[in-house]
């Protein structure tokens, strides 16, 4: 009996252990997905942290002549060093940003009068300084230049006309 005893100890153990082993690999699991998530909530919250920014500037540039103009394209920006960007563009609390004059578009009319697109670009970096998000939206203004449509004119509204992420390939 004793033997018996001894060996429903020993396959009992044995399955504690198995169990044990399943029970800390889903523990380890579990906490992967944790960090998984949360990088993926820091990443939604920077996102959403950008696009209140770009909104500001959107708000000041529909309300006062454009500041930092600067004549380069989108895929230069994105190439630029950080220090460029330090040097070349305003600020908005810790990040960057620079408009750019895009087109005009004589036919599309804001309130009766041409638009004036500009796409304004923002530098989102972190608390080191390292640079994490490009954002890019494209405004529209009325503007008083005098120009000639040769297609159907349209009404469109002022403000963003569209919004894109670009991908970072900043240098320090």
């Amino acid at each position: 009996m004793s033997k018996l005893n001894g060996y429903i100890l020993f396959v009992t153990l044995i399955f504690l252990q198995i169990i044990s082993v399943f029970s800390l690999n889903q523990l380890k699991l579990i906490q992967m997905n944790l960090k998984s998530i949360s990088a993926s909530q820091q990443t939604i919250i920077l996102k959403l942290q950008a696009r209140e920014k770009l909104a500001q500037i959107e708000a000041q540039l529909l309300a006062h002549k454009p500041n930092c103009i600067i004549d380069i394209s989108s895929v230069q920006l994105a190439k630029k060093p950080f220090t460029w960007w330090q040097k070349n563009a305003c600020h908005i609390l810790q990040d960057y940003y620079v408009i750019e004059t895009f087109t005009n578009n004589p036919c599309a009319l804001i309130d009766s009068l041409h638009a004036q697109y500009y796409r304004v670009t923002l530098l989102t970096v972190s608390k080191d300084r390292s640079p994490l998000l490009l954002m890019q939206s494209v405004v529209a203004l009325p503007t008083q230049e005098k120009m000639i449509c040769t297609n159907q004119t349209y009404s469109i509204q002022a403000g963003r006309q569209t919004l894109r992420e670009l991908q970072v390939a900043i240098s320090e």
